[in-house]
C-alpha cells in the first residue's frame, strides 16, 4: 500500500480537521504521523465511536438547557395568571363572607314561604268568647288558644331560620366552586373549609295584647217592657179602631177585664222574642267587632315580632360570617401565603436555570453544528479512503 495520500484525501483530511479544531475531544483528531491511507483506516473506528459519544453529549446537553428555558417560560407566565386568579377567587369569597348577596332574598322566600302558613294558624285560633258579666257583654279572646299561640310561633322563626341559612350555604358552596373551577385551568391551592351556619339562639317569644269590648247588654227586662208597651199600645189602638170600648162606658167592666190581660200577655210575649233577637244581634255584634279588633291587634303585633326577629336573625348571621372571615384569613395566612412564597422561590430557581441555560445555548448550538460538520467531513473521508483502499487492492494488469 502506498504511503502517500492522494489529493482527494489530503482535501478531505483537511476539512475534517478544521470541523472538529473547535470540538476539543482528542479523541475525534486525526493521527499527527500518517505514514499512508492505511493509517486513517486504522484510525477511523475510534473516530467514528468517539464522534457519536459527542454528538449525543451535546444533543443531550442542548435537550437539557431547551428544556430549562421552556420549562421557565411556561411556568412562568402559567403560575403568574393561576395566581392572579386564586387572589381574585378569594377576594370575591371573602366580600361574599362580608356581605353575602343572596341574604335579603333567602330571607325573604323564607317569609313568604312561611306567613301564609302562620296566617292561617293564627285565624284558627281567634275565636273570640262573648260572656255576659252582671248585665255587660264582654268580648275575649280564648286565653288557652293565645297561649299555645305564643309557645307554637318561635318554632316558626327556628324553621325560617334553618330554611334562609342552608340556602345561604349553598349559594355560597356554588360560588365556591365555580370559582375554584375556572376555563382557564384549576387553581394552586385548594379552597378553605367554611364551617357550617349554626341557628340563632336568641328568644323569639311573643306575647300578644289583651282583647277585650265591653257593652251593656241589652235585651233585658227593661228591653223587653219597652217592646211589649209598644206592641200593646198597638193592640189597642186595633181594638179600638174594632169598635171596642176600652174605656167601659155603658158596658160592664168585668167583660173588659179579660182582653186586657190576654193584651198585656201577648204583648209581654212578643217584646221578650224582640228583646232575644235585639240581644242576639248585639252578641253577633260584638264578635264582629272584637275580631276585627283581634285581627289588626295580632297583625300590628306579628309585624313587629316579625321585623324583631329578622334583625336578631341577621345579627346572628353577621357575627358568623365575621368568624368565618377570620378563619378564611387564617387559612390564607397558613396555606397561601407559603405556598406562594415556595412559588416564587421555585420560579426564581428556575429563573437562574433558565438564565444560565441561555448563556449555554449558542455555545451548544455552535458545538452542535461543528459535531455536524466534523460527521459529513469523517463520512466524505471514510468514502475517499473506502475507494483508496479498493484500487490498491486491484491486481495489476
Amino acid at each position: 500500500m502506498s504511503t502517500k495520500l492522494d489529493s482527494g484525501l489530503e482535501r478531505a483530511l483537511r476539512t475534517y480537521k478544521d470541523a472538529v479544531r473547535k470540538i476539543g475531544v482528542k479523541e475525534v483528531n486525526p493521527p499527527v504521523l500518517i505514514k499512508g491511507p492505511q493509517t486513517l483506516v486504522d484510525w477511523l473506528p475510534g473516530a467514528k465511536k468517539a464522534l457519536r459519544t459527542v454528538r449525543k453529549g451535546v444533543e443531550r446537553d442542548l435537550a437539557v438547557v431547551q428544556a430549562q428555558i421552556a420549562a421557565n417560560k411556561g411556568a412562568g407566565s402559567g403560575n403568574t395568571a393561576a395566581w392572579k386568579r386564586l387572589d381574585d377567587a378569594i377576594r370575591k369569597l371573602e366580600s361574599e363572607l362580608v356581605s353575602p348577596s343572596t341574604v335579603r332574598q333567602r330571607m325573604d322566600e323564607g317569609r313568604r314561604s312561611m306567613m301564609p302558613r302562620v296566617e292561617k294558624v293564627v285565624a284558627e285560633r281567634l275565636v273570640p268568647m262573648v260572656t255576659d258579666a252582671e248585665g255587660r257583654l264582654v268580648a275575649e279572646l280564648d286565653q288557652a288558644q293565645i297561649k299555645s299561640l305564643e309557645q307554637e310561633l318561635p318554632s316558626w322563626i327556628k324553621a325560617w331560620s334553618e330554611y334562609a341559612f342552608r340556602w345561604i350555604e349553598q349559594d355560597r358552596a356554588m360560588l365556591v366552586e365555580q370559582l375554584w373551577k375556572p376555563r382557564e385551568g384549576d387553581l394552586p391551592v385548594p379552597p378553605p373549609t367554611i364551617r357550617p351556619l349554626e341557628l340563632p339562639t336568641f328568644n323569639a317569644g311573643i306575647q300578644f295584647p289583651q282583647i277585650s269590648i265591653e257593652r251593656k247588654a241589652k235585651g233585658g227586662v227593661g228591653s223587653t217592657l219597652r217592646h211589649g208597651r209598644s206592641v200593646m199600645y198597638g193592640l189597642l189602638s186595633v181594638a179600638m179602631l174594632g169598635g171596642i170600648n176600652l174605656r167601659g162606658g155603658g158596658g160592664d167592666k168585668g167583660e173588659m177585664l179579660p182582653w186586657m190581660i190576654l193584651v198585656a200577655v201577648g204583648a209581654i210575649g212578643i217584646g221578650f222574642a224582640q228583646a232575644k233577637g235585639e240581644r242576639a244581634q248585639e252578641v253577633v255584634r260584638l264578635t264582629e267587632n272584637a275580631e276585627t279588633k283581634a285581627q289588626q291587634a295580632i297583625r300590628d303585633t306579628l309585624r313587629i315580632w316579625l321585623d324583631r326577629c329578622t334583625d336578631k336573625i341577621l345579627q346572628s348571621l353577621r357575627e358568623q360570617l365575621a368568624d368565618r372571615r377570620n378563619e378564611m384569613v387564617d387559612w390564607y395566612r397558613g396555606q397561601v401565603m407559603p405556598a406562594l412564597q415556595r412559588q416564587l422561590s421555585e420560579s426564581a430557581a428556575r429563573g437562574g436555570d433558565a438564565d444560565d441555560a441561555r448563556r449555554k445555548l449558542p455555545r451548544l448550538q455552535e458545538k452542535e453544528r461543528d459535531v455536524k460538520r466534523a460527521g459529513t467531513s469523517l463520512e466524505a473521508l471514510e468514502t475517499l479512503l473506502a475507494q483508496a483502499t479498493s484500487v490498491e487492492a486491484q491486481p495489476e494488469t
